[in-house]
């Protein structure tokens, strides 16, 4: 599922997208907050910026 950052700062609609066994690439804001994952899936941490996180594992790994 391809979706602009109207529907991907909707961390509902993202949940949603998961719970229906989607995978998805979605635009997003720098500052809309999201969950580190472990391999299991399971939440690592606190919340973080997507900014922020860009920042720390480098553009190239982000995707820029």
């Amino acid at each position: 599922m391809l979706a602009d950052s109207a529907y991907g700062d909707n961390s509902e609609f993202r949940r949603r997208v998961r719970c229906e066994g989607l995978g998805y690439a979605v635009g997003l804001h720098r500052t809309t907050t999201v969950w580190r994952l472990d391999l299991l899936g399971r939440r690592i941490g606190d919340p973080v910026a997507v900014g922020d996180l860009a920042t720390a594992i480098g553009e190239v790994a982000f995707g820029g």
